[in-house]
């Protein structure tokens, strides 16, 4: 299989496993996620959000991609705003894969006019895993910037025991 074929194989996995979670949550509890204004007024913190068995493994996992998409998102949320220092630079490089770091390295930002805006602040963080091997998942949410929510939505993987940011989500 081409690369590119790999990569849009994947791609449609993904999708197909986005929108049977989504269409499995809406079965079981009506609506899979509430709107990013009314979370926005009522969450102080950000609020996280999984979708996995709840067995003392399934628990682990969500915990260390949680921990790690909090990480990779403080960095990203401060790169996309032209903050390119060291200690961004390292987050970045570790939790995010070397194709997908190199690839962000590759593409600065720009500011949108004369100056950048503020970085972005998580307000929440929702994770698909996807039924795959090796152990893949869709982290997405939304977050903050000058009042103005702002969707993300990033695939990690399992890479031994850490799991790294590796592309853009669906």
């Amino acid at each position: 299989m081409e690369p590119r074929s790999g990569r849009l194989a994947l791609f449609a996995l993904a999708v197909v496993a986005i929108v049977g979670v989504a269409f499995l949550s809406m079965a079981t509890k009506g609506s899979p996620v509430s709107a990013p204004e009314t979370a926005v007024r009522n969450a102080d913190r950000p609020v996280v959000s999984s979708r996995m068995p709840t067995s003392a493994s399934g628990t682990r996992l969500r915990l260390e991609i949680t921990r790690s998409a909090r990480r990779f998102l403080g960095a990203f949320f401060r790169y996309e705003v032209g903050d390119l220092d060291g200690g961004v630079r390292q987050a970045l490089s570790a939790t995010s894969t070397a194709r997908f770091f190199r690839d962000l390295l590759a593409r600065h930002p720009r500011p949108t006019g004369s100056v950048f805006p503020p970085p972005a602040r998580l307000k929440r963080l929702d994770v698909a895993f996807l039924p795959v091997s090796p152990p893949r998942a869709i982290v997405s949410g939304f977050a903050v910037r000058a009042h103005a929510p702002e969707e993300f939505a990033f695939l990690f993987e399992l890479d031994g025991s850490t799991w790294l940011a590796s592309g853009p989500g669906a």
